[in-house]
């Protein structure tokens, strides 16, 4: 099974939307979907975006605070896959003058996997050494005995970063759903 790291198509950048301002900027904090963590929904948030600066929709929505969210079409397309691992989050995505509303989701991943970073062949740097440390990775390198049988997952040592499984690229690739982007992660220890 390959694994990848999973991100948005900044080829495609230019041309599509791209959500950078929150109907209420205090609902939710801009790291509150790097945790793992169940994240109490509390109620309806709209995320807009200015037409003028883009108009193509992608399935994976280019957003200000980088949280992976999708449109309803892909969460139709990935819920019964990710069910037990993420947590869906309703958004409403409108341009600023609110002429059109989407529906959308924000996909809070609860899968967090420790010990998963193989140091001794990634490529890597030290923020800061106190506990918890932080890195900057440039190469990962992941043990695939401590990912394998994980779809869609963060690191414990890395949180901002995702990782999907071969299984989750096929539903995106299959379904032609867009403004994804994956690359392969090396692996050890297979």
């Amino acid at each position: 099974m390959k694994y990848y790291k999973l991100g948005f198509d900044n080829t495609q950048r230019d041309k599509c939307i791209f959500c950078t301002k929150l109907s209420d900027e205090r609902m939710y904090d801009y790291h509150d979907f790097d945790h793992g963590k169940i994240i109490e929904y509390k109620g309806e948030l709209f995320y807009y975006y200015d037409f003028d600066k883009g108009s193509v929709q992608t399935d994976y929505i280019l957003n200000v605070n980088a949280w992976f969210i999708i449109t309803e079409n892909t969460y139709h397309v990935l819920r019964d896959k990710l069910n037990d691992c993420v947590q869906f989050i309703p958004i409403k995505i409108c341009d600023s003058n609110c002429n059109t509303e989407e529906k959308g989701y924000i996909v809070n991943i609860l899968d967090v996997v420790e010990n998963a970073i193989d140091f001794e062949k990634s490529s890597f740097g030290v923020l800061h050494d106190e506990e918890p440390k932080a890195y900057a990775i440039w190469k990962y390198v992941l043990k695939h005995s401590a990912i394998q049988g994980h779809d869609l997952f963060r690191l414990k040592e890395h949180m901002v970063v995702m990782f999907c499984s071969d299984n989750i690229k096929k539903l995106i690739d299959d379904n032609g759903l867009t403004g994804f982007s994956f690359k392969e992660i090396e692996l050890s220890d297979l």
